[in-house]
């Protein structure tokens, strides 16, 4: 049996559709922010600015030339200092795509990213309120530190 592996790379024009397409049809459905509309145009607006920033990088997960997950980061500057960290912020991987490795590669993506920035860290926020626990815990397998919680106020 030939299983086809995880191939990570940077979001290109073409895919922008598609990453759409996964966002209204997986990602919004799965979130816990209910409260808050979809919005094509918005998905779009914020895709490209990541998609075109200098200290931005969007990457894609594909298994089979199908995009199965995305990662999204940018570089910024402490507020107390002049270097500079990473933040993601996006990250999803569909359900029955989780556990193949494809979470794993895109964090290694962003962390390279952020590497190649001059960042002193990578910050990963679990806000979804999707299988928190088992995110934290690969998280923490990948090497990663809890420093904190995320936690919100509906409005």
């Amino acid at each position: 049996m030939v299983t086809s592996t995880v191939v990570i790379r940077e979001l290109c024009a073409d895919d922008i559709p598609h990453v759409i397409e996964l966002m209204k049809n997986y990602v919004y459905p799965e979130l816990k922010w209910q409260h808050v509309n979809f919005c094509e145009e918005a998905c779009r607006e914020s895709i490209v600015f990541f998609f075109k920033g200098k200290n931005s990088k969007f990457f894609v997960a594909l298994k089979n030339d199908n995009i199965i997950g995305y990662a999204a980061c940018f570089i910024n500057r402490y507020t107390f200092s002049k270097d500079f960290y990473a933040s993601d912020v996006t990250f999803f991987v569909k359900k029955e795509h989780r556990g193949s490795f494809a979470g794993k590669k895109l964090i290694e993506a962003m962390r390279t990213f952020a590497i190649e920035k001059g960042a002193k860290e990578l910050f990963l926020t679990v806000n979804s309120g999707v299988e928190v626990e088992r995110t934290e815990k690969m998280l923490t397998r990948l090497g990663a530190e809890k420093i904190g919680s995320a936690m919100t106020f509906k409005l």
